[in-house]
């Protein structure tokens, strides 16, 4: 079951890699496939399940028993858990709420969306920056499973 999680999870990630550059092609003009709105809430949605599934799956990491990865990579690699795991654990939650704020600014305004460059740019700040930190914590979350493997 927990692999199942983990592999939806990684899944889920691609899913939000992908729907965040929808949003960024359509507020950029480069798309003429769906709506704005529409790629914004597949963005949140799949942002939402990704912190749900990431959450379970770190429930067990988090297990003190002696063969979890959270013991071994702390006996192994501690660097690991202390930079990547905690600091993922704080900016997975920022992602949810950066995805929100714009996915509100897009249907909130989004017939000025198309008149307004500045309005625009603002909300695609936010989307390229949650696109950044998204892969960032992808190539984080590739660091621990890539020791495990070796070990």
């Amino acid at each position: 079951m927990l692999f199942a999680i983990t592999v939806l999870h990684g899944i889920l990630g691609l899913v939000l890699i992908a729907a965040l550059g929808w949003t960024a092609l359509k507020l950029a003009g480069l798309s003429t496939w769906g709506s704005t709105s529409g790629a914004a809430w597949a963005s949140l949605i799949s942002a939402l399940l990704l912190n749900i599934t990431g959450s379970y799956s770190y429930i067990f990491y988090r297990l003190r028993d002696p063969g979890t990865p959270r013991s071994i990579i702390l006996e192994t690699e501690p660097w690991v858990h202390r930079i990547l795991f905690e600091s993922m654990e704080y900016v997975g939650l920022i992602i949810p709420i950066m995805i929100a704020v714009a996915t509100a600014a897009i249907v909130i305004y989004r017939r000025q969306l198309l008149e307004t460059i500045p309005l625009r740019g603002q909300i695609s700040r936010i989307v390229y920056i949650t696109i950044f930190l998204v892969l960032l914590m992808a190539i984080a979350g590739f660091i621990p499973s890539s020791i495990a493997m070796v070990k």
